[in-house]
């Protein structure tokens, strides 16, 4: 991970506004196998890579709260959505 503080700012307090082409490169630093959707395991991965401590399939399960079509995995859509 590039050490954006988007994912970080779903457990703490920590915010930051990211613009369209950081919110592109981190979707696409967690898309690991670059099929353009983030299953929960590249999210946990992600979560994992922005230092997450604690239970991380809370945090996972708190994040897919954005699934607004419910196919188990996120788009980038559904991820804007996540960290705005």
């Amino acid at each position: 991970m590039v050490g954006h503080v988007g994912l970080r700012g779903l457990w703490t307090r920590e915010r930051y506004v990211m613009n369209e082409a950081e919110l592109r490169a981190l979707f696409d630093e967690i898309d690991t196998d670059g099929d353009g959707r983030i299953s929960i395991v590249e999210l946990a991965e992600g979560f994992k890579a922005e230092g997450a401590q604690g239970n991380l399939a809370e945090e996972v399960k708190k994040a897919m709260t954005a699934d607004a079509n419910h196919d188990g995995v996120l788009d980038f859509e559904e991820f804007r959505t996540l960290l705005k």
